[in-house]
């Protein structure tokens, strides 16, 4: 039983890092695109033009990344006064998105660790 749960804990905590990798290379690839065009655009109609991270490429469909650019677009719209600020907040995201990481690694921790003291205790015979 206790296999089991480190074993879990090891494939969450894998596709969490994954996760935030991902998440990470995004924000820094849109904070280099803002960086080299000036800041962030004026409206969604102006174009954004932002590269994925080479490593992201080979494993998202362009169908997606097209998906991806339009959802920008609605949320530039929809975040047309918030622009000015969003350009310094890009700076942020990527060390945030690793505190949050790591707050997430603490808790999984914490969880598998109960885990296995629950899995300890009922392995254990009963006291009379």
């Amino acid at each position: 039983m206790k296999l089991l749960v480190w074993s879990v804990f090891a494939l969450f905590a894998l596709l969490w890092t994954v996760l935030a990798w991902i998440v990470a290379r995004l924000a820094g690839a849109a904070a280099v695109a803002v960086r080299e065009q000036g800041g962030m655009p004026a409206s969604a109609e102006t174009p954004w033009n932002w590269q994925l991270p080479p490593e992201l490429l080979p494993w998202i469909d362009p169908a997606v990344l097209l998906y991806l650019q339009q959802m920008m677009s609605w949320s530039l719209e929809g975040l047309r006064d918030a622009l000015p600020f969003f350009g310094a907040l890009l700076g942020w995201i990527v060390p945030l998105t690793w505190i949050g990481w790591a707050m997430g690694m603490v808790l999984m921790l914490a969880a598998a660790a109960f885990a296995h003291w629950l899995a300890a205790r009922a392995q254990e015979p009963a006291r009379n």
